[in-house]
This record gives structure tokens, sequence and C-alpha cells, in this order.
């Protein structure tokens, strides 16, 4: 827990420092294409490589491939590669859309889902106790998760907020921006964390068995 808070508290204050100290001097930071953008994709793209080198790749694979779209989707590619942003429900309605980059992105969408699911079911039990006992590692994934939903919440607020009649002042919505992109480069440092604070598990040891930290 102790790693999980400090990383947290590092950087909120750095959220804090750009959001106050620089103003709208910040902007060129944070914006798409930006220092912290890129450097949050090379975050998970390091991850990935330290992962490999740790771990056994037949392992490791399903975390490896979603530290990629981790990184690849920090840099846009959900965007940039199809005519219509995939996020988006018109992407599958619309004429405009090919259908192979349909049949692609829908194919992408089932092998992520299935990467997630082997992952639940492969590692519930190890990281369900290691939770509760606030293991290092699994608490570092803990607070990863967590601000990929604060980072997907704060995105947009003031458009989200003015949907309902609330409007916030400009320094409010470069404040949440800085926060949003900030949080982001978080959370590839708590999976480098988790990383370094996990034990490899021997081949050798049977599934049903868990050795020290092992928690990816």
């Amino acid at each position: 827990m102790k790693y999980a808070g400090s990383v947290f508290v590092v950087f909120t204050c750095l959220a804090l420092a750009l959001g106050f100290g620089l103003g709208a001097d910040a902007e060129p930071l944070i914006q798409k294409g930006g220092f912290i953008e890129t450097a949050s994709a090379l975050g998970y793209f390091l991850a990935v490589v330290i992962l490999l080198v740790r771990f056994p790749a037949r392992t490791c694979w399903q975390q490896s491939l979603l530290l990629i779209i981790f990184g690849l989707r920090e840099l846009d590619f959900h965007e940039k590669l199809t005519t219509i942003k995939m996020t988006k429900s018109r992407f599958y309605i619309s004429s405009e859309v090919p259908l192979y980059e349909k049949l692609i992105v829908i194919i992408l969408i089932l092998l992520l889902v299935y990467v997630v699911y082997g992952l639940v079911r492969r590692h519930k039990i190890i990281l369900s106790n290691a939770f509760r006992k606030s293991d290092n590692s699994a608490m570092c994934i803990l607070f990863g998760i967590c601000f990929m939903v604060l980072s997907k919440l704060i995105d947009g607020i003031g458009r989200k907020l003015s949907g309902i009649g609330i409007e916030l002042s400009n320094n409010s919505e470069l404040l949440f921006a800085v926060f949003e992109e900030v949080y982001e480069l978080s959370i590839p440092v708590y999976f480098l964390l988790a990383i370094f604070l996990s034990t490899p598990r021997p081949l050798s040891v049977s599934r049903k068995e868990t050795v020290g930290n092992e928690t990816l």
C-alpha cells in the first residue's frame, strides 16, 4: 500500500504544481501528442519490455497485449486508424465506415474481452488473496485501474457538467485537464511498480500453487 500511496501523493502534487504553478503555460504539456501523453504511452511500452524480461512470455502474453493496447490508445490509434472514432456508436452503424473496418474493430474488441476474461479467470484467487493482505503489487494494480476510471470521468468534465447546467471557468477546465493527463501518466507507473514488486513463478510450479507476491 505504501508504494501505491506514494505514487498517488507524488502525481497529485505534480498536477497541483502544473495546474496552479504554470497555469495556461501547462497547455502544451497536456495537449494531444504532447509530452505527458507521449510519456504515458512510452511508460506502457516500457512496462511490456520489463514484463517480458522478468516473466516467461507464455505466462504473460495477455498482460503484455493489454499494455500495448493501452499504449496505442494513449497515442490515439483508435482515432487515427478508422474513419470514425471507434468508441462512438456511429462507427458501427454509419455507411461512411467500410465493412472491413467494422469487422477488424469487432474482432479486436472480442480479442480484448477474451484477454480480460482470461486474466480475471486465471488470477482472481491470487489477486483476491493479495488484495486482502494489502499486497504492494496488487495495490498498485488496483490503483492503476482506479485511476483509469477516474481519468475517464474527468475527461471532458466541462462538457459533461454543461449538460446538467453547470458551467466551469476556463481555468477550472484547464485544471481538470491537467489532473486528467497527470493521473493518466501515473497509470503505467503503477503497472511498472506492480511488475517490479511481483515475484516470477517458476514454470514447474503448479497453477494451483502461489509463490511469493506473484499477482501478475
